[in-house]
Formats: structure tokens, sequence, C-alpha cells
């Protein structure tokens, strides 16, 4: 369906086996929503979120940092 994106995969399923936590920029908004969604879907049992110089409502940066506190308390849990 989509090369770049498969490549992108296989990319970061590569450093994600290393314990690497990669990054990924992108130039258009658009394309990081489109990465966003994918990824999501391929690396479940990782914290994919999708930085852009939108603003966001309150609501919407309440949902992401109680996302974020709940990702690092189960990770905290999980390393004891």
């Amino acid at each position: 369906d989509d090369p770049k994106l498969a490549r992108l995969v296989t990319i970061l399923n590569e450093l994600l086996k290393k314990g690497h936590a990669p990054v990924v920029f992108c130039r258009y908004i658009a394309t990081a929503h489109y990465l966003g969604a994918h990824l999501r879907q391929r690396f479940p049992n990782h914290a994919i979120e999708v930085v852009t110089g939108e603003k966001l409502d309150a609501d919407e940066r309440a949902r992401r940092a109680e996302r974020k506190a709940a990702k690092a308390a189960a990770k905290e849990n999980g390393s004891k």
C-alpha cells in the first residue's frame, strides 16, 4: 500500500529492538497525523504522540497529560 510507511515501520522495529526511543519528524501536519494513526495501530504497546504547531483546546491538553501520566505510572509499576 504505502511503501514509505512500510519502510518507516521496518526502521522503527529495528530501533525499538535495540532499545531506542525514536522520534519521527514530518514537514506537514497532515502527514504527522497520518503517520500517528498508522503507527498507533502497528505499535500498540508504545506511546505514539503527534505533536504539531496546531493549538490544542484545554480538554485535549488534559487528555494527553492524563494518558502520559498513566503510561509513566504503568511503566514504573512494571519495572519494580
